[in-house]
C-alpha cells in the first residue's frame, strides 16, 4: 500500500448555536467544498466494519495510540460515488487511504462473500482482514455535514450534525430504514498539514470550545 499521508485532526463538540456563529466568522476566509449542493451542504452516510469482539469502537474508547478502521461511503443516499476507505490513527495525527467501489463489490462486502470479491490492494486487504480477524459490517452512520477549504496547509474545517445511527440495520444503500439519533449538537473537525494557519487558529481561539475526541462512529456503536 502507498505510504501514508499523516495530517493532524482537531475535533470538536460544539453546540448548534455555537457552531453558526463560527461559520459566520469563517466563511469570509474559507471557501465550500466542490461536493457541497446548492444549500452548502451534503448528506455523508458510512458504514463500518469491525470484529465480533467491537474491536475498533474498544480500542477508541480506551484511547489505542495506533488504530485503524474500515468503511463504506456513499453521499446524499445515491450509489453513483461508492468509496472504500481505511482510516489510520496515531495519537492526534491521521491519514486515510480510499478506492472507488462498484454497486457489486459494496453489496458482495455487505454480505461477507469473500470469495467472490475482486478489486485492488485496498480491497484485497480489507478481505484479507475480514477472513483473519472477522471484521464484518457493524454499523451505520449519517449525517449533514457542511465542509470549507482553506487552501494554505491544505487546510479543511467541516460541520457535523443531525449525526443518527442505522443500529441493527447494515444495508448501506436502504436509505429509507429508520435512523435514530446518536447524540445532539455538532461535530467540528478541523484537518491539516503542518500547522492551523494563523486566521483561523485565532477564529477558533475566540469561542469558547473544548477539545473532545468524539468519534462519531463509536457514538453510533453506543446505542446498539
Amino acid at each position: 500500500m502507498n505510504r501514508l499521508n499523516y495530517r493532524h485532526e482537531i475535533k470538536y463538540r460544539t453546540s448548534v448555536e455555537q457552531a453558526e456563529i463560527l461559520k459566520l466568522w469563517l466563511r469570509p476566509l474559507l471557501h465550500r467544498d466542490d461536493h457541497s449542493d446548492a444549500s452548502g451542504t451534503y448528506v455523508v452516510r458510512s458504514l463500518y466494519f469491525d470484529t465480533l469482539n467491537n474491536d475498533a469502537y474498544l480500542e477508541k474508547v480506551d484511547g489505542v495510540e495506533y488504530r485503524k478502521k474500515y468503511r463504506i461511503r456513499i453521499y446524499n443516499g445515491m450509489a453513483a460515488r461508492i468509496v472504500l476507505e481505511c482510516k489510520y490513527k496515531h495519537n492526534m495525527m491521521t491519514a486515510k487511504v480510499g478506492a472507488p467501489l462498484t454497486l457489486r463489490q459494496a453489496q458482495q462486502l455487505m454480505r461477507q462473500e469473500y470469495n467472490q470479491i475482486v478489486g485492488d490492494e485496498l480491497l484485497t486487504t480489507l478481505v484479507r482482514d475480514m477472513q483473519l480477524t472477522a471484521l464484518r459490517p457493524s454499523v451505520i452512520v449519517e449525517y449533514l455535514r457542511e465542509a470549507y477549504l482553506y487552501d494554505v496547509f491544505d487546510t479543511r474545517i467541516t460541520f457535523d450534525s443531525q449525526v443518527r445511527s442505522g443500529l441493527w440495520n447494515t444495508d448501506l444503500f436502504d436509505v429509507a430504514g429508520a435512523t435514530y439519533r446518536a447524540f445532539d449538537g455538532v461535530v467540528l473537525e478541523v484537518k491539516f498539514n503542518e500547522c492551523l494557519p494563523e486566521p483561523l487558529a485565532l477564529v477558533l481561539e475566540n469561542v469558547a470550545l473544548s477539545r473532545e475526541a468524539v468519534s462519531k462512529m463509536a457514538q453510533a456503536q453506543m446505542m446498539k
